[in-house]
């Protein structure tokens, strides 16, 4: 799926990625719990080839639309 389009995400991007990136979790880190620019991972294909990895976190104004920005519906399933 990757290279279809920019993901939103759920966490937020870092007003000061500098200070975040030296204090946040090494492993999975969601991003700060919330901020102004929302976080898109993916890559779409209008995009580079190197930017079409899930580690790599794109911020875009919250709310914003654009053509090749969208999301990922998933379904958590409940235990019996």
């Amino acid at each position: 799926m990757y290279g279809n389009v920019w993901e939103w995400c759920q966490d937020w991007y870092p007003l000061n990625k500098r200070r975040y990136d030296a204090t946040s979790p090494t492993n999975d880190s969601a991003g700060p719990l919330h901020g102004e620019n929302g976080v898109t991972r993916g890559d779409s294909v209008f995009y580079d080839a190197e930017f079409c990895r899930s580690a790599y976190r794109f911020n875009l104004l919250g709310g914003s639309r654009y053509h090749d920005v969208g999301f990922r519906v998933s379904l958590v399933l409940a235990d019996k």
